[in-house]
């Protein structure tokens, strides 16, 4: 078990943080922060409930398993490490670490806004920070590249077409809205720039 000092200055074992070590540092960083060369991205802050949830999806072949998401593969592949009973406890504690930030992309960040804020804000929140209630994931502070690659598995079907994948067709039949790829790199701008 690894030892946690939490905000409160209590020192406890923390179940999750020793999975989190042994099973997915290695791709997703020590302080699950991503790591842009293979692909990973950053776990750090984001919704428990959605970090579970996408385990169970990697889990069961809702996602990763079309031969265009070779990093989503690899990520179902890992899926098994951790089980099922220890989801929970995984994805509690990375909730509860600070979030990433990631490097500023190129775009306009002021229409990246205007456009966010028209389109995505309403479930993703006004800075990208997610919203449980509606099963939205924080977004903001994710690397551009895996912002964008998630974001065209979207708009071409690689993500969310899955019937079992009630959220994710959601965001794909959103993503599907925003064609033009100066709005999106606009987009990801602005959650970069967080």
């Amino acid at each position: 078990m690894l030892w946690v000092i939490h905000s409160t200055g209590v020192c406890a074992e923390e179940p999750g943080a020793t999975l989190y070590a042994t099973h997915c540092s290695a791709c997703h960083g020590v302080g699950a922060q991503g790591n842009p060369q293979l692909g990973s991205p950053a776990l750090a802050g984001q919704h428990a409930s959605y970090l579970e949830r996408q385990l169970h999806n990697f889990a069961n072949g809702i996602r990763g398993a079309d031969g265009a998401d070779s990093y989503g593969k690899q990520m179902a592949a890992s899926s098994s490490l951790i089980a099922e009973s220890e989801w929970s406890s995984v994805s509690t504690y990375l909730a509860t670490l600070e979030p990433s930030s990631s490097t500023a992309s190129d775009g306009d960040t002021v229409l990246g806004y205007k456009v966010f804020q028209g389109t995505c804000s309403g479930c993703h929140g006004a800075e990208g920070q997610g919203n449980p209630a509606l099963h939205a994931p924080r977004i903001a502070g994710l690397a551009p590249d895996y912002l964008l690659r998630q974001f065209k598995h979207f708009q071409t079907g690689v993500r969310g077409a899955n019937p079992e994948d009630r959220y994710g067709r959601q965001m794909a039949m959103m993503a599907s809205t925003i064609r033009d790829p100066e709005q999106v790199s606009a987009i990801i701008a602005f959650l970069t720039a967080k």
